[in-house]
């Protein structure tokens, strides 16, 4: 059962149950804990805004400065719609391999350097379906202080292009070459989070919360999801 699309400006909407799923409710506001969503595609649900911001808000804790990249997973094209893609666990896949990579990585460092940072993996994805065919919104958190860019797509050495396709590919049981495409960066994908010293990681004292989350509640819309059919369409790490 798909959600209908509805103006998420009217804010009698709020607190409603979503289409599907007794559990959740719609969100119509304009901001959450003070913080502005993105206008235009909502109504939003309040659970999810609330795990993505707790997400981040963690991760923020373990790493004051964190960086942050957003990108999506798609299956290729003809493939069949497998028993794992209908129930997420492709995705499930994907994030315990990336989260080996980047454990594998840190020790790697440490073995170099032994001042080298670690790095926790935070991660939020949606999952939306166009057609019949789903696809996922990912956010994934780590340390700035490890890792500050997502690295060139043509570059010889490991960086977070190639962990993140690599882990996508493993997820698929494709080869490398067969997987190029089906991990988008989309533009402006990276984010920096500065929290001051002595804030408390208050959110109002994060530099760069604001544009994060604006960002980011995009995967907690409402339309574009399938609701009812025993798959979840959320999910994020856990503490």
């Amino acid at each position: 059962m798909s959600i209908k699309t509805i103006n998420y400006r009217n804010p009698q909407l709020t607190g409603t149950r979503v289409m599907g799923n007794p559990n959740l409710t719609t969100f119509a506001d304009m901001h959450y804990q003070g913080l502005e969503v993105m206008p235009g595609v909502g109504p939003f649900c309040y659970e999810h805004l609330s795990k993505l911001y707790q997400t981040i808000m963690r991760s923020v804790g373990h790493h004051p400065r964190t960086f942050a990249l957003r990108f999506d997973l798609r299956l290729p094209k003809g493939m069949a719609l497998a028993d794992e893609h209908r129930s997420n666990e492709s995705v499930r896949s994907f994030f315990a391999s990336l989260k080996a990579k980047v454990d594998h990585d840190r020790d790697r460092a440490k073995k170099y350097n032994h001042k080298a940072h670690d790095s926790r993996l935070g991660y939020v994805w949606c999952r939306e379906s166009t057609g019949g065919k789903p696809h996922w919104h990912c956010l994934i958190l780590l340390n700035w202080d490890a890792y500050r860019s997502l690295g060139s797509i043509n570059s010889e050495f490991e960086n977070m292009h190639s962990r993140i396709q690599a882990a996508w590919a493993s997820a698929l049981g494709l080869q490398w070459d067969d997987s190029h495409g089906l991990a988008h960066f989309p533009e402006n994908a990276c984010y920096r989070l500065n929290a001051n010293p002595g804030s408390g990681h208050r959110h109002g004292e994060i530099e760069g919360l604001d544009e994060l989350f604006h960002r980011t509640s995009y995967l907690c819309k409402l339309n574009t999801k399938v609701y009812g059919q025993k798959n979840h369409s959320f999910g994020c790490s856990r503490r």
